[in-house]
């Protein structure tokens, strides 16, 4: 957003996220990743725990929404929700409300695009990570 404005940062985020992601998890074993309800690009449908919380909190606000700390078996789970803030309307905003220079982006980017139409307040998603836990690697507990 900083070096370039809104169309440049959407634009980088089209190209970078996923190989990013893709970094992490070759480099530490951690999967790492974002979804919604309302996806803008279909290669960030979560797994099944994700989707599962996604749709138990549904089209709601953000306030008052906690995340997940636990371990399933042998896999270590850990979500955060995204609450929408005012600059995140730039690009996940009602349509008249997106720059035309940020529209444009979006639409060649992801054509089936649904991740508009949010209020600051409002309840985006979830960053969410996962990691199977073996000899050596051990969840610390939170307090």
């Amino acid at each position: 957003m900083s070096q370039g404005g809104p169309a440049a940062a959407a634009r980088v985020c089209s190209t970078e996220a996923q190989s990013i992601a893709a970094t992490i998890a070759r480099e530490s074993g951690v999967r790492v990743g974002r979804s919604s309800l309302r996806l803008r690009n279909p290669a960030n449908d979560g797994p099944a725990w994700v989707t599962d919380w996604l749709r138990a909190q549904g089209e709601r606000p953000a306030a008052g929404v906690t995340g997940i700390e636990r371990v399933e078996g042998s896999v270590a789970h850990v979500l955060r929700p995204i609450p929408v803030e005012g600059v995140c309307v730039t690009c996940h905003g009602p349509a008249d409300q997106i720059p035309a220079e940020v529209r444009e982006v979006l639409s060649a980017a992801y054509p089936r695009d649904r991740a508009t139409g949010y209020q600051p307040g409002d309840l985006r998603g979830a960053l969410w990570a996962e990691v199977a836990l073996g000899p050596g690697r051990v969840v610390e507990p939170q307090p």
